[in-house]
């Protein structure tokens, strides 16, 4: 458990706790030594708000602090919905550079997203869901080589679209 580390549907938090015992708590759960808070508070962009209750951030200050404690333990895979939901443009930059800091690393960084725009700055290799079925998994930029990935999405996922057997990175029917 202590290699992976999570943020999915949203952050869940006692919001009577401060930024510093919420994460205290998921450390204790871990095992983790109390330095790794102010690590995670760090990484996070959390620096002189560990005081803080929880219920006073903004969704924004929120999505740091669910980054923080998926970071606890310096995890080798990272597993985020959404991450970048409620962050400012400078904090989107942020988390950006440092998920491709953390997958320059070595380690995996899996981001679920709607917001393709933001995919095409992030993701290197991508995976197509429509209504429980893999439209496409490979490489970004064999699928959409322009940036063109709105409307690669809109082809893959269009309710018209022939039903196809998923690809796999050199395009290969793997049906």
């Amino acid at each position: 458990l202590r290699r992976i580390g999570a943020s999915v549907n949203g952050p869940a938090f006692y919001g009577h706790l401060s930024a510093s015992a919420n994460l205290r708590v998921h450390a204790r759960l871990l095992g983790l030594p109390d330095s790794e808070i102010d690590r995670g508070l760090s990484i996070a962009g959390l620096n002189g708000v560990g005081s803080k209750k929880a219920k006073s951030f903004s969704t924004g200050m929120k999505a740091r602090l669910a980054l923080a404690q998926a970071l606890l333990g310096n995890p080798e895979v990272l597993v985020l919905d959404e991450p970048q939901n409620g962050l400012d443009p400078q904090g989107i930059m942020e988390l950006r550079e440092l998920l491709q800091q953390l997958a320059a690393a070595g380690h995996t960084v899996i981001v679920s997203s709607h917001q393709l725009g933001e995919v095409l700055h992030l993701a290197h290799d991508i995976t197509v869901l429509a209504e429980g079925t893999i439209r496409y998994s490979g490489s970004l930029h064999e699928l959409a080589p322009r940036g063109q990935l709105e409307e690669e999405f809109f082809r893959l996922t269009s309710p018209s679209h022939p039903s196809q057997a998923p690809t796999n990175r050199e395009g290969e029917s793997r049906a």
